[in-house]
């Protein structure tokens, strides 16, 4: 339980610790097969003794499983009462290093000097000038002259 427990903290954290189990009886040890995404469950009788092991490889969905099933079984008083659950956070030591001030603050000083340079070219840009619609020009409005009626030709007589 503690070792599939540190194992487990390990992959979701990113934090990499040793994962093994030691008891009178038993060594349990996990680790990650790199070619294959797959983790690899190990028991052994005692961990000097590698003639009587055996080896378990699980996939990622089988591991979190495993892990699942753990913590129901922890969780349920009455099926195991003597299993108890000592899980405990990982220490402050073995957090990754901190980063650095200005590596935080690069992004936010590259935005806000981005963000300077555009409003100082938009501030230099010149206003455009105000372009009329020709759809909405004036027409001219008709006059008395432009109503009279035009006398018919006459037609020419043969």
């Amino acid at each position: 339980m503690k070792a599939v427990s540190a194992y487990a903290q390990e992959l979701l954290s990113g934090l990499t610790r040793t994962c093994e189990y030691t008891n009178d009886n038993n060594y349990i040890s996990l680790s990650k097969v790199p070619e294959k995404n797959r983790h690899l469950l190990l028991w052994q009788e005692k961990k000097e003794d590698t003639n009587h092991q055996l080896r378990i490889e699980l996939s990622t969905v089988q591991f979190f499983d495993l892990l699942e099933t753990i913590d129901q079984l922890c969780a349920d008083n009455y099926t195991l009462p003597q299993l108890q659950d000592h899980l405990k956070p990982l220490s402050s030591r073995h957090r990754q290093g901190d980063i650095s001030i200005i590596q935080q603050s690069t992004p936010a000083v590259l935005g806000f000097f981005s963000l300077a340079l555009v409003a100082i070219a938009l501030f230099i840009i010149p206003n455009p000038s105000i372009i009329k619609d020709p759809n909405q020009e004036l027409k001219p409005t008709p006059t008395q002259n432009n109503n009279k009626q035009i006398p018919p030709l006459p037609l020419p007589r043969k």
